[in-house]
């Protein structure tokens, strides 16, 4: 795959599998969410609450300077290309509407796994913790 806007730090969500990313641009996805999309032409927003967008395959993913590949860096939202369709595929099948963990690994390769979700307090805390983290480190 190719990493159109790369993380650092591994993001989670729910699994969701979309068509189009034009399908969904008003929609604010109130769990943090990893989209499986189809075709993304570059020109559209992140979703508010979109951690991680997956285009299925290199030829339906935006340009690296496209506006929706410079906002998911600008906001550090992961965007990546799979590059073999059979990959996507089994992501789809395997994962969908389960909570993943996505990792950007040094060699630009990307890793999916399922996680067990996190229920409302856990994630608050996680959060919590981040925002402490942040504050401390300042």
């Amino acid at each position: 795959g190719q990493m159109i806007s790369p993380v650092e730090k591994p993001v989670q969500g729910e699994f969701r599998l979309i068509d189009k990313m034009l399908n969904i641009q008003d929609k604010v996805f109130e769990t943090p969410t990893v989209l499986l999309s189809g075709a993304v032409s570059g020109e559209e927003e992140v979703p508010d609450g979109v951690v991680g967008v997956l285009v299925r395959s290199a030829k339906e993913a935006p340009d690296i300077l496209s506006h929706c590949a410079v906002r998911a860096r600008n906001f550090g939202v992961l965007l990546a290309t799979c590059f073999d369709p059979a990959i996507s595929a089994k992501l789809a099948e395997d994962l969908e509407g389960k909570w993943v963990e996505v990792r950007c690994k040094p060699d630009g390769t990307l890793e999916v796994e399922a996680k067990p979700r996190p229920t409302g307090d856990a994630a608050k805390a996680t959060a919590v913790a981040e925002e402490l983290k942040k504050a401390e480190a300042t």
